[in-house]
């Protein structure tokens, strides 16, 4: 299913008889973004699923509708997937794919635990009848992020929601090349957290400043370095093997995370980077979509 503005031309190639076409006005469309297009879509779907991804994104298996849609059961009526960004040799790239591997290990590790509080829209499946239950607030209709983990946090429960680690069920995304660029991204989707539940902002917020909490620790023990507090170093160096190790772990049942390896570099960048767009979402009003 695809929506384009009225008037557009469809291209040849797109033309197929189990591929069908919403026309939307621009008018229709202005400042209500994605999540309004997805409603219609949504409204208009007539299957028993519905399997979301991005239009900038490619499976990396043809197996990838059959791995997330036979989850779907009568206990279970959400799976979430993981989607990985595609790899490039650029130390950004390295900070975005340890962010994506924190983010993943969070939402998966909480849903396992029961307590669902996110998805990536990129790779989500829903029973339709669910899905089509969620309608959107004034307060999520205004800012640009929320389609996916929004949606989770009205419709997922304790039971109903399970998850598809296999890799074949992977989406392969490509990331944003330049810092402003993925600033900015990161900084879109963190809007929507100001929405969540209550006990998901407590448990979220306690892993980020326990990561600041730690990274300051550390830059202090190494700073004041004597032999007194030598036993507080030995203290750090253990707690950053266990955090690697940890990581290392991540990537071989998971296999998003490559460069586990830098995770004394990136554990402090990604804590700080966290702090600083929470802080700014906070300073500056959220943006509509145009």
């Amino acid at each position: 299913m695809i929506l384009v503005d009225d008037g557009s031309d469809i291209p040849f190639q797109m033309q197929h008889e189990r591929l069908k076409i919403i026309r939307l006005s621009k008018e229709e469309k202005i400042g209500l973004g994605k999540k309004y297009a997805l409603q219609k879509g949504i409204e208009k779907a007539s299957k028993e699923l519905i399997l979301l991804t991005d239009a900038d994104c490619q499976p990396v298996s043809e197996n990838w509708i059959t791995e997330m849609a036979t989850l779907i059961n009568n206990q279970h009526k959400i799976v979430l997937g993981i989607s990985p960004y595609i790899y490039d040799a650029t130390f950004l790239n390295s900070l975005i794919e340890y962010e994506t591997a924190q983010t993943a290990m969070q939402y998966i590790g909480f849903a396992i635990l029961g307590k669902p509080y996110m998805c990536v829209g990129r790779n989500v499946c829903y029973e339709a009848n669910l899905l089509k239950t969620k309608s959107w607030t004034d307060d999520e209709l205004a800012i640009a992020s929320g389609d996916d983990d929004l949606a989770i946090q009205t419709l997922a429960t304790t039971k109903n929601t399970t998850v598809c680690l296999t890799s074949n069920s992977y989406i392969l995304s490509e990331a944003k090349k330049t810092w402003s660029d993925w600033f900015l991204q990161k900084k879109r989707h963190a809007e929507s957290g100001f929405l969540y539940k209550f006990s998901h902002k407590i448990l979220l917020g306690s892993y980020i400043f326990t990561k600041i909490g730690f990274c300051l620790t550390f830059f202090c023990v190494l700073c004041m370095i004597n032999q007194h507090n030598m036993l507080s170093l030995v203290v750090v160096i253990v707690a950053i093997t266990i955090t690697s190790i940890a990581n290392m772990q991540l990537h071989k049942t998971l296999n998003i995370q490559k460069r586990w390896t830098y995770t004394f570099i990136l554990d402090p960048i990604y804590g700080a980077m966290q702090l600083l767009i929470g802080l700014q979402n906070l300073l500056q009003p959220n943006q509509k979509w145009k």
